[in-house]
């Protein structure tokens, strides 16, 4: 074997390096827009928060406006009207339907800023169980009448969402896991689970979120500390994507060295092979980790650096004629005989080499029971 094959091995695993990190900086390079956008969206929301506070505010000057002329509304699509809530106990119909009214009232806030038109709109959202509570006109804790929308979500949650309810989403939430799931499904999830535990910290929720994450995406997200889930599900995705590209890259690499292996037909040539300091060829990841790749291609590189100063060290081997090798089955004075004949070391006719030649091997009898080298060995072998 020539040396040119652990050369070849360094340069391609340095091109998958090459590709991983590539795809790691793409990567960052998502998550970098998508806190972007994240902080986008809170800009608008605090802009929607400033303009509903604002018109909740009483005009310091009269209006130029008759009372009688109509009220002049910016045009917008409209959108759905919220779900109903029929009164489900526990679950996360009641955290789903508040966030529906929520963004109802946000999008409408010309109307819905007055707290008593979202009191007269919850009732139009409801049905089942949960109109009949409402219509029977229930009281804050306090006795004084309802005039709050966060005295209403509290009422909804003290009758729709008992103490329990917490602590058995807590109980799913600590058993959760992300098994076969990818990290999208695992995360969302996680989310459902988490509204219904309001009283959370943000280190709790990124300590159980890493802790149901498969083992390797655990172990490098746990390495970059994230504060915040969002930080961690972003992690989590990122190491869940790179690890894809490799598995994938090494499946590829995988089917090319079998299809090299079963395409090569050829027969090896006994007396053309050289000894030589070979390295480990590298095996194909196959879903490592990119940490776990970077150490073997590390200690390949060491090994075959040690290799080559080994090899370096020896004297320089002269360059070799190809039919002034030894040959199984012939002895010294027939392979000298040959020699000066110029004949072929294989079958003995001028004209030709020993590795071009297509006869059958001829070797003389006193050669065979003379040469302790062709003792047990199949005549078909002889030679080759």
């Amino acid at each position: 074997m020539s040396s040119s094959t652990p050369l070849s091995s360094i340069a391609d695993a340095q091109q998958r390096l090459q590709a991983q990190q590539a795809f790691i900086e793409q990567q960052q390079r998502e998550c970098e827009q998508a806190r972007q956008q994240q902080a986008a969206a809170e800009q608008k929301i605090a802009e929607l928060q400033r303009v509903i506070a604002a018109a909740a505010q009483p005009a310091a000057t009269p209006s130029l406006i008759p009372a009688s002329s109509p009220i002049l509304r910016p045009h917008r699509p409209r959108i759905p009207h919220p779900a109903k809530f029929s009164g489900t106990v526990g679950g996360t119909a009641l955290d789903a339907w508040e966030r529906e009214l929520l963004v109802y009232f946000s999008y409408n806030h010309e109307v819905f800023s007055n707290q008593m038109e979202r009191l007269r709109f919850v009732g139009t959202t409801l049905e089942g169980p949960a109109l009949i509570w409402w219509q029977s006109e229930p009281k804050p804790a306090d006795g004084a009448p309802l005039s709050t929308w966060a005295q209403c979500i509290a009422m909804f949650h003290a009758r729709f969402r008992p103490v329990l309810a917490s602590t058995l989403a807590r109980k799913q939430l600590y058993a959760l896991q992300q098994g076969k799931r990818s990290v999208d499904e695992y995360a969302s999830q996680f989310h459902t689970i988490l509204a219904s535990i309001p009283d959370m910290s943000p280190a709790d929720q990124v300590q159980h979120f890493i802790q149901g994450l498969q083992a390797k995406i655990a172990q490098r997200v746990f390495e970059h500390q994230p504060t915040t889930l969002v930080d961690a599900v972003l992690r989590a995705a990122n190491v869940e994507g790179v690890q894809s590209f490799i598995a994938h890259d090494g499946a590829a690499s995988g089917r090319a060295a079998q299809h090299s292996a079963t395409g090569a037909g050829t027969a090896m040539d006994l007396n053309n092979v050289e000894s030589s300091t070979s390295a480990p060829q590298p095996t194909p990841p196959g879903g490592v980790s990119d940490a776990a790749l970077i150490a073997q291609l590390e200690a390949q590189l060491n090994s075959l650096r040690s290799g080559f100063s080994s090899s370096s060290s020896r004297p320089p081997r002269k360059p070799r004629n190809p039919n002034s090798q030894s040959v199984p089955g012939l002895d010294h004075k027939t392979l000298e005989q040959r020699k000066r004949d110029r004949s072929c070391f294989r079958c003995g006719k001028p004209g030709h080499w020993k590795h071009e030649c297509t006869n059958a091997p001829v070797v003389p009898d006193s050669a065979t029971t003379s040469s302790p080298s062709a003792e047990g060995k199949p005549h078909s072998q002889q030679g080759k």
